[in-house]
């Protein structure tokens, strides 16, 4: 499950409520889970089943509070991977990009990508 601005944030918490469902969960320029309170992750849980939790932003939005949000999820232990699209706003070509990425992740081959990381 994927989605862009608002989208972005009705994704991630419908797919990290839902992880017998979604495996794979992004939110572009937007996004992220609850780590407390009501509605939080099981962070274990959510690292053993999710295989990839992308979140990405353009370098012209909202990048300090993209860069607290991952901070966050860092020191909670929640595995993920973070794109900045350089230069870009909330538009399309940050869309764009993110997309890229995201899906380089989900059509990789797993036995030949041992030890690498992101695109």
């Amino acid at each position: 499950i994927a989605g862009l601005s608002m989208g972005a944030g009705q994704a991630t918490q419908i797919g990290a409520a839902n992880l017998d469902k979604f495996a794979y969960i992004a939110g572009f320029s937007g996004g992220g889970i609850r780590l407390e309170g009501d509605g939080a992750i099981d962070v274990n849980a959510f690292n053993r089943q999710v295989k990839v939790f992308y979140l990405s932003m353009g370098t012209k939005e909202s990048i300090d509070r993209f860069r607290q949000t991952c901070e966050s999820l860092k020191k909670a232990g929640v595995k993920f991977v973070s794109y900045e699209a350089p230069g870009t706003a909330h538009e399309f070509q940050t869309w764009r990009k993110s997309l890229y990425g995201y899906a380089q992740l989900l059509f990789k081959d797993d036995s030949s990508a041992a030890g690498s990381s992101r695109p």
